[in-house]
């Protein structure tokens, strides 16, 4: 598993995930993996003390876009059943700008893009990549690499 982790006040432990486990998407997976290496065995069968309504878990949402919303590249995470609304007023406002500004912008975010994560590697790439954001050693040696000149 190799995760890294590091006591945060008297009762909690921050959990580094390497970049390799790119299944690692959300706290429960951490638990689950802890679960694993303790064995489910070793736990008691019992029903929990209370009960609850259920509700969609805020981390059920494509953990991309929320990361793309922190991170500044989109500005708004939009909930499924407001997906055609949003988009209908999105094409309506794309339509009164000028061809030619929209040519420009396309091209500019291609290039971006491209020049961020190959689009050509596909969805495993970008996923690896957020992954390796996340993990504080691989964004280390990211900022190692570039104070060094990147290469050059």
């Amino acid at each position: 598993m190799r995760f890294g982790a590091e006591p945060e006040g008297a009762s909690h432990l921050r959990v580094f995930v390497p970049c390799y486990r790119s299944d690692i998407l959300h706290d429960w997976d951490i638990f689950e993996d802890a679960a694993i290496a303790y064995g489910f065995e070793n736990f008691d069968a019992a029903l929990p003390p209370t009960s609850t309504t259920a509700e969609e878990h805020p981390g059920l949402l494509n953990p991309l876009a929320l990361l793309s919303r922190r991170k500044g590249v989109v500005n708004r995470v939009v909930p499924v059943d407001r997906l055609r609304v949003e988009t209908d007023e999105l094409a309506t406002s794309l339509a009164a700008k000028p061809v030619s500004l929209l040519r420009t912008t396309k091209r500019q975010v291609q290039e971006a893009t491209e020049n961020m994560v190959s689009t050509q590697s596909g969805w495993t790439a970008s996923a690896h990549l957020a992954v390796a954001m996340a993990d504080p050693e691989a964004r280390a040696a990211a900022s190692a690499y570039l104070a060094g000149g990147g290469g050059r």
